[in-house]
């Protein structure tokens, strides 16, 4: 059962990635056609800067969830490198938990953001899109984020390969 969900959760960490990635390019390619059309022809893309908002926000923090689940986020494990793999072990379970309560409280933080935008309708400058279901969105990619980090904390399945590595080079 822990399998299927790690895997279901895996799935979904890399299909957001593969979306947010996407996304980040239409936000390059929607900024380079607002820089074109402005220097060159003197015809500025009005909106371009409340699309690029949308875009890149979300098309960023799509990318956390598969940092989590692929241990690629920054980790400073020089000191329980220098007391040994007992204590690496150790300082990777509290650098887990910790990761998953600073997660938490993105999740929590950007859903009040998301509720106080709304109860204001806030909506971008040009284009007038409600701000409110971007700061949801991003709430839910972060919560996914939490979710995956979570199962690692309670799965005690901490960073396998920086625990092999650090392990082969004690012995």
């Amino acid at each position: 059962m822990i399998k299927l969900l790690e895997r279901g959760l895996h799935h979904a960490a890399r299909l957001v990635a593969y979306v947010s990635g996407g996304l980040v390019l239409v936000a390059a390619v929607v900024t380079l056609y607002e820089v074109i059309m402005r220097s060159v022809i003197n015809r500025p893309f009005f909106g371009a800067n409340d699309l690029v908002l949308y875009v890149l926000t979300i098309g960023v923090i799509g990318f956390f969830p598969l940092m989590v689940d692929s241990g690629h986020h920054i980790k400073i494990d020089s000191f329980g490198k220098f007391l040994g793999p007992r204590w690496f072990r150790r300082f990777e379970w509290f650098g887990n938990i910790v990761t998953l309560f600073i997660l938490a409280a993105f999740v929590w933080q950007f859903w009040r953001q998301g509720m106080r935008m709304a109860g204001y309708n806030d909506v971008t400058q040009i284009l007038q899109l409600p701000l409110a279901p971007m700061w949801f969105a991003a709430s839910a990619i972060l919560g996914l984020a939490t979710s995956i980090q979570l199962l690692i904390v309670l799965t005690g399945n901490i960073d396998r390969v920086a625990v092999h590595e650090t392990l082969k080079q004690e012995t």
